[in-house]
């Protein structure tokens, strides 16, 4: 897999209500047709495969890991790591949306993508 986001995306900044309401846009990495997502749709990044996660982690640098005990928490920009699986409408492809998602500050929820993986073909 290869990621295809060049530089971090945020996608959005503002209270609960709107956070857990909204649906974001983005660019499917192999046709560039737009693809919609919301936070429901939105898993922790601990439950990604491990093989899958440590591809991710190789190819997506600013991603911060601390270990408590035997568990291993992921984080962007102090936001706890994310990630959402769609297939394109357009290509069939199956993009993996690699997200900082949660409350920032008190009150405040921020969505920032980091990555956009795709299979290499």
């Amino acid at each position: 897999m290869k990621n295809c986001l060049k530089k971090k995306r945020n996608l959005f900044d503002g209270d609960q209500d709107q956070f857990v309401l909204e649906v974001w846009k983005i660019d499917c990495g192999n046709c560039g047709q737009k693809i919609q997502f919301g936070v429901s749709e939105c898993e922790s990044f601990m439950n990604l495969d491990a093989d899958l996660k440590k591809t991710v982690l190789s190819e997506i640098k600013n991603i911060e890991s601390k270990i408590l005990g035997d568990t291993t928490f992921y984080k962007v920009e102090g936001l706890p790591i994310s990630f959402f699986q769609k297939v394109c409408s357009g290509c069939g492809t199956t993009n993996l949306g690699i997200l900082g998602l949660g409350e920032y500050q008190p009150a405040r929820y921020m969505v920032v993508v980091v990555g956009l993986m795709v299979p290499d073909l």
